[in-house]
């Protein structure tokens, strides 16, 4: 499955940033980054402080963790996502 993540992130900005990047290193020293299951690389939305990706894995637990790892400085919103064809096939 397909799922579109939004990431905000939580004040104060600077030490969210320094504390973001800290985990995404230990994340990639442990194996834990998404690697090819990241089809979208993350995309800033510059208006709003707000960030975007598109992950493609079947393993929930994958998802649970990433939260987990980044719930204390972002915001995340997790979204399953499925294209458009995909969901017409299912009505025709």
């Amino acid at each position: 499955m397909k799922y579109l993540m939004f990431m905000g992130l939580k004040e104060p900005w600077e030490e969210t940033i320094k504390k973001m990047f800290e985990i995404e290193k230990k994340r990639i020293k442990n194996g834990e980054n998404w690697g090819e299951e990241q089809i979208l690389p993350i995309y800033n939305i510059i208006t709003t402080g707000k960030s975007f990706m598109v992950v493609d894995t079947d393993d929930p637990v994958k998802l649970a963790k990433y939260r987990n790892d980044y719930g204390g400085v972002l915001d995340i919103e997790i979204h399953m996502i499925q294209e458009f064809s995909k969901l017409r096939e299912l009505y025709e």
